[in-house]
């Protein structure tokens, strides 16, 4: 898989958890952005806003 491919189906799957967790309720949400920042580290963009 591409960088370029990994990094559109990273978008997509962060999109839909965010959207899942928005329609259950705050706990989900705050749980979810929680995750999205450790993924950014993951990858790399620490520090990168």
């Amino acid at each position: 898989m591409s960088d370029k491919e990994f990094y559109y189906a990273a978008g997509g799957a962060a999109q839909c958890t965010i959207n899942e967790a928005y329609e259950e309720g705050c706990d989900p949400l705050n749980a979810s952005i929680v995750g999205i920042n450790l993924f950014e580290d993951f990858i790399g963009l620490e520090g990168v806003k």
